[in-house]
């Protein structure tokens, strides 16, 4: 909502029906495909499946939302933020899913709940953090809040997509202990 605020002059609600609307149709249908996909992969004998899933949410969400943030026309920010959001929510159920498949019934909830506070450690700190300092101490202009959001997500994207994929190997040695 910022970045429209600043950028296009928009009102807080005009920019939250507007994100609302693409949250609740692409941010669903991501979340659909996202189990559909890990389903398949699954199904093929890629039990790495569900960390696939996540290197494709992650970079396909890296390239949209960075693009949709750094287009001038407040049009293609909202048609690029379609795939954007869609891509955002690939990975929400496979995530979870991936630990419960390799983690016997006593250490799930506890891992399960260390994953909600890693990723919400990370969203709630660096999240706002590094678009701000980007916007102040590297771009030095209020106006550059979308150029600091597309970095900061550009960069998240490209690190979790790496480490999701750095975990491929170890995350099928898991596997194969608990299904063998």
């Amino acid at each position: 909502p910022t970045f429209f605020e600043r950028v296009y002059g928009w009102s807080p609600g005009r920019s939250g029906r507007s994100l609302g609307l693409l949250l609740i149709f692409a941010g669903c249908a991501g979340m659909y495909v996202g189990g559909w996909l890990c389903d398949r992969w699954l199904a093929l004998g890629r039990r790495e499946g569900p960390l696939r899933v996540g290197v494709v949410g992650t970079l396909g969400t890296a390239v949209f939302i960075a693009a949709a943030l750094l287009v001038p026309d407040p049009r293609w920010t909202l048609a690029l933020l379609a795939p954007g959001m869609f891509f955002m929510a690939v990975p929400v159920g496979s995530a979870f899913t991936s630990l419960q498949v390799i983690l016997p019934n006593q250490l799930r909830g506890q891992v399960s709940a260390l994953l909600n506070f890693i990723l919400n450690l990370g969203g709630l700190t660096l999240g706002p953090l590094l678009p701000g300092v980007f916007t102040d101490y590297l771009f030095h202009n209020e106006k550059m809040v979308g150029a600091s959001v597309a970095l900061t997500i550009a960069l998240a994207g490209v690190a979790s997509a790496l480490l999701f994929r750095l975990t491929y190997r170890s995350y099928r040695a898991a596997y194969a202990l608990m299904h063998p």
